[in-house]
């Protein structure tokens, strides 16, 4: 077997670079090849990217009709028509759509939380349809779906894209946190018609000066002190 003219380990026959100091190996003509040792490896075949999601999506698709079911028959059986059960079968047809987004759709996660919101808007909408006929759908279901679905993209796109960790990212969903607040009392307070702000300045006055702790501890207490270490972690 040749050995590497540098630092004079034994190597393999047909092996270009050494393994140790990728020194180069001269070729020795009419060297026979060496089995190994050892007996090949035969890996399973791989399976195909995705295929556990779609075991699940069927098995969870399998249990989502099974209970729709069982729903639409007690109510059929209990009453003769569609009475309570169609606020049931309305989440489990919205759960159903969620899976569905994110166990085939999960490597685009932006379509992902369009389908999702589309989902939502779809749900909130047959519930209320259900219920009074689009009575709080469009002045408040559809505006604070909107603004949920606002804040996690945006958390969303700051964790994964910005790369924010730690204090920072919690302390930007903090701030966040304060005007969607805001904008879920007024929709609430003017769709019962009493306009108004009250408990989201209680929110301000808690949830801001927390922020500004994290800031605070994200810039200039992280670097030097480890809280981990310090609270036995």
């Amino acid at each position: 077997m040749p050995y590497c003219g540098k630092c004079g380990i034994e190597v393999d026959n047909g092996v270009a670079a050494c393994p140790l100091c990728q020194f180069q190996i001269p070729e020795i003509p009419g060297q026979p090849p060496v089995a190994s040792n050892y007996p090949p490896i035969r890996l399973p075949v791989e399976q195909a990217p995705g295929r556990k999601r779609r075991v699940a999506w069927r098995g969870l698709s399998f249990c989502i009709l099974a209970s729709f079911i069982m729903v639409l028959t007690a109510d059929l059986v209990k009453y003769g028509e569609i009475t309570w059960s169609r606020f049931a079968l309305s989440a489990l047809g919205y759960v159903w759509l969620l899976a569905t987004w994110l166990l085939l759709l999960f490597r685009y996660t932006w379509i992902v939380y369009l389908f999702s919101f589309i989902s939502t808007a779809g749900f909130l909408a047959l519930v209320d349809i259900c219920h009074r006929g689009l009575y709080w759908f469009l002045p408040l279901g559809l505006p604070v779906a909107a603004m949920v679905f606002s804040v996690v993209m945006l958390m969303h796109g700051l964790f994964r894209y910005a790369g924010l960790r730690g204090g920072m990212i919690t302390g930007i969903f903090f701030l966040l946190l304060i005007p969607f607040c805001f904008g879920l009392e007024l929709l609430i307070s003017g769709f019962m018609g009493r306009l108004g702000l009250a408990w989201s300045f209680v929110v301000l006055s808690v949830v801001g000066p927390l922020a500004v702790f994290l800031f605070y501890y994200h810039v200039k207490l992280a670097p030097q002190i480890d809280l981990k270490r310090l609270f036995h972690v």
